[in-house]
């Protein structure tokens, strides 16, 4: 992971997910946007309570993932409806933790391989 950035030397791109520190709750994944409007970036989410983003970083890249997983994320970040949302996501997790095992039986890395 690279190192914590200063808001005061840079903002991170705008919209894109980053790893920010808040000066009272700590760190969370979050991204700011802001309008002409408005004095100072807007990073959502966060509350008041929080504080404010003193640091960021860059997210580490994610994990590699098959076609199909990769497919079924991206019908996940489309679906409305909360409840299809989350079946799809239970699917993905669930050839996820299948293409491991298999993965891991082939390398005998996986105790029922043995």
């Amino acid at each position: 992971m690279s190192e914590w950035i200063s808001v005061k030397d840079r903002l991170p791109e705008e919209r894109k997910d980053v790893l920010a520190y808040f000066s009272e709750a700590g760190y969370y994944v979050t991204s700011w946007f802001k309008w002409d409007t408005m004095p100072e970036p807007l990073w959502s989410p966060a509350i008041p309570a929080w504080g404010k983003v003193t640091h960021w970083m860059s997210l580490p890249e994610p994990p590699a993932m098959s076609d199909r997983v990769w497919f079924l994320m991206r019908k996940a970040e489309r679906e409305p409806d909360l409840l299809r949302k989350a079946a799809i996501l239970q699917q993905a997790e669930g050839w996820r933790r299948r293409e491991a095992r298999e993965k891991e039986a082939r390398h005998g890395t996986c105790p029922e391989a043995r």
